[in-house]
């Protein structure tokens, strides 16, 4: 029987290319519909001024964001443990339909110009939306093992964040001409596309994982390997390391998608407070598309370039620098340029730290780690509107604001330096270039034989008569002889 390292995967298989874009569609309305009460901040004011005082509607339009984040303090995990256990195309269909229940009816609770109602919607939304993340990344780790992880995550992000500048840029307008009740439909339209493309996903990924299993019999495969099933309890005995990670994200995030939720009204209010309503709402959407719209961009290259160079830690440290200047520079200078730097911080930070959690943790513990980094996420993301809303209703203005979030970057950057010295003492996994652990260990067998190509190597062997070892050629013929799929794609088997 034939060593179930020579089994075919999915990572092998072309069609993730596929994968990835169906993956990458339907994530485009979930960050739409997280994004919109930003994007339509002034015009719900206008909708509820005959229902809120504006402090009153400072409070609960914050309070839209910190009860999305409220269930995702926990349920990331519970959800990425459920994904470890049942796997994630059965996950995704619940948690898309949460997204779809949720927009829904948040649409309608504006529509009735019913707080109440809105707040239940992103409840639901909230449910489904975080831990939909979760899901794909897993996903997309099934399909993009090894060199290839980093990319395919930014890949992912860049057309995602897609969806947030088009909520930027479209949902002001259609609300000016159309009603803000009109311009969150929109969003939901773009969620039950979203569904579609994961049943697509589903279907696809389901017919595949049957064809390699299919192939792997004929060519007599030996069953792979059963390891201990996943428990809750496990997480207790993660590295120092990923800890360090978890608390990462939730400084830097909350110095990104906290100053998102409320630039609107910060530029408005700092910058555009001469101009007519409508004309300032329209131009701050414009200037705070630039975060993700530089990030939609950029992150393919982030990406590329931290496979290629590794420095992911480091480049966290850079993330977080960056955001301590931009915060103050957003006091001082025109908005335009400071937006360009946060955007170029989001996406460094973004493009490595996921990563990071999958090279902290064993793969059979995927789900679980990155549903729980989401956690904490979320719990940074549940407190730090609460504390924006209260230093904006106490002082008036965002310069306060701007503080906070100046001070948290600075705490962040500390804990960036923590996390690079706890990766040196770890053998530097972090920051050193990710290779496919196929390929590496395929390297060390053949060590001596990688001057020559596969022939010379063989003419040598039979001249010299060296004696190299059946597995060390096994190897060769692995890495140099691309396996041919039924379905006529190439692919290498790991």
């Amino acid at each position: 029987m034939v060593s179930s390292s020579d089994r075919l995967t999915k990572s092998g298989h072309s069609q993730r290319w596929t994968i990835l874009t169906l993956s990458c569609l339907l994530m485009i309305g979930a960050y739409f519909c997280y994004d919109n009460p930003a994007a339509l901040n002034e015009s719900l004011q206008e909708h509820f001024s005959s229902k809120l005082s504006p402090s009153q509607y400072q409070f609960y339009f914050n309070l839209l964001y910190s009860v999305y984040s409220l269930p995702n303090i926990f349920l990331p995990f519970l959800f990425g443990y459920f994904i470890d256990v049942i796997g994630p195309r059965t996950m995704l269909l619940i948690l898309n339909a949460f997204l779809v229940v949720g927009q829904t009816v948040f649409w309608a609770g504006c529509a009735s110009t019913n707080m109440s109602l809105m707040l239940t919607g992103r409840v639901f939304f909230g449910i489904g939306g975080e831990s939909l993340n979760v899901a794909i990344t897993v996903v997309l780790m099934q399909y993009f093992k090894g060199k290839e992880s980093c990319l395919a995550l930014a890949l992912n992000l860049c057309v995602a964040r897609g969806g947030s500048v088009l909520n930027d840029l479209l949902s002001p307008v259609v609300a000016e001409s159309l009603g803000v009740s009109n311009a969150i439909l929109l969003g939901v339209l773009l969620l039950a596309c979203g569904l579609l493309c994961t049943i697509v996903v589903n279907t696809l990924d389901r017919k595949i994982e049957k064809r390699l299993e299919e192939q792997n019999r004929e060519r007599s495969i030996a069953p792979e390997e059963v390891g201990e099933k996943t428990n809750l309890a496990d997480v207790l005995k993660f590295s120092p390391l990923f800890w360090t990670i978890c608390w990462v994200c939730v400084v830097v995030y909350a110095c990104i998608l906290p100053f998102n939720n409320i630039a609107s009204g910060f530029l408005v209010e700092e910058w555009y407070a001469s101009l007519p309503p409508a004309e300032a709402r329209q131009r701050a959407g414009r200037v705070m598309s630039i975060i993700f719209a530089f990030s939609a961009v950029a992150s393919p290259a982030v990406g590329y370039l931290s496979d290629k160079l590794g420095q992911r830690a480091r480049t966290c440290s850079a993330s977080a620098l960056l955001l301590i200047c931009a915060h103050w520079m957003l006091l001082h200078v025109t908005p335009e340029i400071p937006m360009v730097m946060i955007g170029l911080a989001y996406t460094m930070f973004a493009s490595v730290v996921w990563p990071c959690v999958g090279l902290a943790v064993e793969d059979s513990q995927q789900g679980s780690a990155y549903g729980l980094t989401t956690s904490f996420q979320n719990a940074g993301l549940f407190l730090m509107p609460l504390l924006v809303a209260y230093l904006r209703a106490q002082t008036g203005r965002y310069v306060a604001v701007q503080y906070l979030f100046m001070s948290t970057a600075a705490i962040g950057f500390g804990i960036t330096l923590l996390l690079n010295m706890l990766d040196s003492r770890s053998g530097g996994v972090l920051n050193k270039v990710q290779v496919d652990e196929a390929e590496d260990k395929c390297a060390k067998e053949t060590s001596p034989l990688m001057k020559h190509d596969l022939t010379a190597q063989r003419a040598s062997v039979d001249s010299q008569s060296t004696t190299i070892s059946d597995k060390a050629l096994a190897c060769l013929q692995q890495r140099y002889s691309p396996v041919q799929y039924d379905d006529g794609c190439t692919g290498s088997a790991p």
